[in-house]
This record gives structure tokens, sequence and C-alpha cells, in this order.
């Protein structure tokens, strides 16, 4: 978890949390007056598919008016794979937002999307990457969006394989 508010509790995020199944861990990092959490900290639930559809289903929940950022653990462990859990998407419109496509995606068990931007028009270059929450979820998108279209435009899907410098820094 990352992007917390500063002023969030283990109370708080259990509650928040709770209805996804038990909860056996819950740290966060504290910073040195140990009033203030450092923004980031770390869950563990009993079951990987809980943490999973946690992860999908609370990706950018507000909490004390701040939305929170989730990764899974096995996200941090990547390389081990040798199927991929992220979709390049090509043919985008230029005003693309990732609110748009995540409406799109969402279903898909979509976590994340990335879209490269202009650094002068901050328009969006025309592709982007997704990250699911599996291989099969990813998989599952390519074969059922193909042809859909996002604003007058039919996206082009496929499974991107990670490469020095490419999706890592974006999704």
């Amino acid at each position: 978890m990352s992007q917390l508010p500063y002023d969030v509790t283990k109370e708080q995020l259990s509650q928040a949390f709770e209805r996804y199944g038990p909860i056996e861990e819950l740290h966060l990092q504290m910073a040195a007056d140990r009033e203030h959490t450092k923004g980031h900290g770390r869950m563990v639930f009993a079951d990987e598919r809980n943490a999973r559809r946690a992860a999908v289903q609370m990706q950018s929940y507000v909490l004390n008016n701040m939305p929170i950022k989730l990764t899974l653990g096995s996200e941090q462990r990547r390389g081990q794979a040798t199927r991929y859990d992220v979709v390049m998407l090509r043919n985008l419109p230029h005003d693309a937002s990732e609110d748009e496509l995540m409406k799109v995606l969402r279903p898909y068990q979509a976590l994340r999307v990335g879209l490269p931007r202009s650094p002068v028009t901050q328009e969006s270059l025309g592709y982007g990457y997704v990250r699911f929450g599996s291989a099969e979820a990813a998989e599952r998108a390519v074969r059922e969006l193909k042809g859909t279209s996002v604003g007058g435009r039919r996206l082009r899907l496929h499974v991107a394989e990670p490469k020095k410098h490419h999706y890592r820094f974006i999704v």
C-alpha cells in the first residue's frame, strides 16, 4: 500500500478491508515521531484470492480524502513468471484518460492503467499499458476486447512482455 494519508490508523485500514476476508498482518511504516505514518505499509490476507480481489476493488479507494494505491506482493517479484499480466493498448485517442479506460477494463480485473503523455501538451501518445490481476485475466481481456471502440477508435491489444525501460515505469 502506498500514498496513504499520514494520519491513517491501523483500525481505519482494518475496517476498510475487513470485508475481503481475514487480515493476517497489517504493518504501517511510521515516521520518526511515531505519531504519523510515512505514507506506506503492508497488509497480508489469509487467502491470496481475497488479496487479489481487494487490490482490484479497493484500488484508488479514498481514505481521509486521499486515494490510496495498492500493489500485490507478487507484482513486486517480476521475472519469475513466463506468462505476463500486462497488456499493451494501441490506437488510443489522444484525449483518452486513465479513468475512461478503467471503466472499460475494470470488469476484467484491471488494476492500473498507464498512459505515456507528451511532456508539452499532456496528451496521450496513442498507446498505453494495463496491469491485470492475473495472466488469465489479461489473456481474457485481449480475447474479449478485440474491436472495442474507445473515443471512436478501435483498440488493438496484445500481451506485453517486460523489457528494459518498458512499461514497468508506467504501470
